[in-house]
């Protein structure tokens, strides 16, 4: 387990799950492999919202691990908040959350959406978060990923039709509601 740039105790900025941030989860990685007593062929990667971002990197990018659990999040996370001409509620709160130190990024982007500059805001957010799922879906890594219907930040529908795509060993849950599985007890069981 380890925090991610600009959150709690950690150094550096966020730039709001971007490639910046995959960059350092290959470097956590790498040095969780040095470790003494680590079996570096039962390594596994698990995490909810951005920490289930964690694994669908591992996968896209072939990291050296056995398998990945991605709770509450989807490919196409970022598109998601700026769908369909609009812009989630949950952009707002990602991009003003306190307990977040960002770089500059955010407030480039903070401005853009001010200015109701949809266009600008969609250019500058999608790009670099995003997951190519041409990529993603034909990695052969067993993953366990479970989405939300009611989850306030990204679609279901989007993470279906992603895990139907995808060419490894899968499982899915699908739940009912929050954005994280510990908020309904049959899913915390589960």
């Amino acid at each position: 387990s380890y925090t991610v740039r600009g959150h709690g105790n950690s150094s550096g900025s966020s730039r709001i799950m971007s490639n910046l941030e995959r960059n350092d989860f290959k470097e956590v990685l790498a040095s969780v492999r040095q470790l003494q007593d680590i079996d570096t062929s039962s390594i596994g990667v698990s995490g909810g919202s951005q920490g289930g971002l964690h694994g669908l990197w591992a996968a896209a990018d072939r990291l050296p691990v056995k398998a990945v659990t991605s709770d509450v999040i989807v490919p196409y996370w970022a598109s998601d908040m700026l769908s369909n001409g609009s812009i989630r509620r949950t952009a707002l709160l990602l991009l003003k959350v306190n307990s977040v130190r960002y770089d500059a990024v955010r407030d480039t982007l903070w401005n853009f959406l001010r200015a109701d500059d949809y266009d600008s805001l969609r250019s500058h957010f999608i790009g670099g978060r995003d997951i190519d799922t041409s990529v993603l879906n034909s990695a052969s890594l067993p993953t366990l990923r479970l989405l939300k219907w009611q989850d306030h930040y990204f679609g279901a529908v989007d993470g279906i039709e992603a895990f139907a795509r995808y060419a490894g060993v899968k499982k899915i849950y699908i739940g009912s509601l929050g954005h994280f599985s510990d908020q309904v007890e049959s899913e915390r069981i589960y």
